[in-house]
Order: structure tokens, then sequence, then C-alpha cells
């Protein structure tokens, strides 16, 4: 008596259970992409992810502050990335030039890729999140 409920269990399950996409359901298309997303009065496009990863990633600043004209958010991440990268690039040579400070490099390139990441990640959510110094110099000496 058990060993036929559980084959009768069993042959249930075995049915093979239709796949069901829900957003076809709700009408949304599978091509469709998710349009803008409101965040902080500031928009972030699908196209604009990449590049504000590209806007702290060293020189490929320079990509989106030239290509992206139509994002007031994705400049404003450029010219703060463009400024973190010549601060570092200022500093890395006074440490080198500076016998055994030199040691500093290797704390210095952990706190910024540190850095790095919490900008791109504040920068997902729509925050323009201010490193201190360095965006009050973008935006003096980047002006638009």
């Amino acid at each position: 008596m058990l060993q036929k409920r559980l084959n009768s269990s069993d042959s249930a399950s075995a049915k093979p259970k239709a796949a069901v996409d829900y957003r076809v359901l709700k009408g949304i298309s599978m091509n469709q992409q998710n349009p803008i997303q409101p965040v902080n009065n500031d928009t972030i496009r699908e196209q604009d992810k990449i590049h504000l990863v590209l806007a702290y990633i060293s020189i490929f600043a320079l990509i989106p502050l030239f290509t992206v004209k139509d994002s007031q958010f994705v400049q404003w991440h450029a010219k703060q990335g463009i400024t973190l990268t010549a601060c570092v690039f200022i500093l890395a040579i006074l440490f080198t030039g500076m016998g055994p400070l030199g040691l500093l490099n290797c704390p210095l390139a952990l706190t910024i890729i540190v850095l790095d990441v919490v900008c791109i990640m504040k920068a997902f959510q729509g925050i323009r999140w201010r490193i201190p110094l360095i965006a009050d110099w973008s935006e003096k000496f980047l002006k638009s």
C-alpha cells in the first residue's frame, strides 16, 4: 500500500512542467530592455552603465567624457574619475622619487581600487558621491 503511494507520487512528479515566462504573460517583450531607471533626479540608462564603469578606470575615463554628451550624470562621474586618475598619477610619481616612501605606492594602489569600486557602486545607485577634495578639484578645473 505504501509502495503504491510512493509510485503514484513519483509518476505525478515525472510529468514535464511547461516553462512559462511570466514577462510574456504581463505583455513585456523578451527583447525589450529596461527603459530609463529614475533615481535621485538622475537617470541611469542601460547604455550609460558601461560608461559609468569606464569613468573610474584610469585613462579610460576619457571615453565617456568625450562620447556621452546627453547625460550630465555620466559626465560628472567621468570628470571626477579623470581628476582621481591625475591625482593618483602625481602621488605615484612623488612617492617613487622619495626612496623609502616609494613603498607607499602599494597601499595607495589598494586604496584606489577600493575607492573605484565604491564609486562605481554609488554611480549605479544613481548617487553623485563626492570624493573629498577630488570632486572639488574636478569641478574647478574641468568646467563644462
